[in-house]
């Protein structure tokens, strides 16, 4: 996990309890006690920034086609 997001670099937005949530759990296991800090958390997963945010504030899980 990384601390030094710089706040511009773009992030993907994840729903907390989503399936897409549980899924990045899955992969890296130790992000459950840093996502557990907050309902909006931004962290380094691999080459990529993920923000967590509550479930309104982004799409539900859909099939893409």
């Amino acid at each position: 996990m990384e601390a030094s997001y710089d706040g511009k670099s773009e992030t993907n937005k994840v729903a907390i309890y989503s399936k897409a949530y549980f899924e990045l759990l899955k992969e890296y296991e130790d992000l459950g006690e840093c996502l557990a800090q907050s309902e909006r958390v931004i962290v380094k997963c691999g080459s990529k920034w993920v923000e967590t945010t509550p479930s309104t504030d982004v799409k539900s899980d859909s099939k893409k086609d």
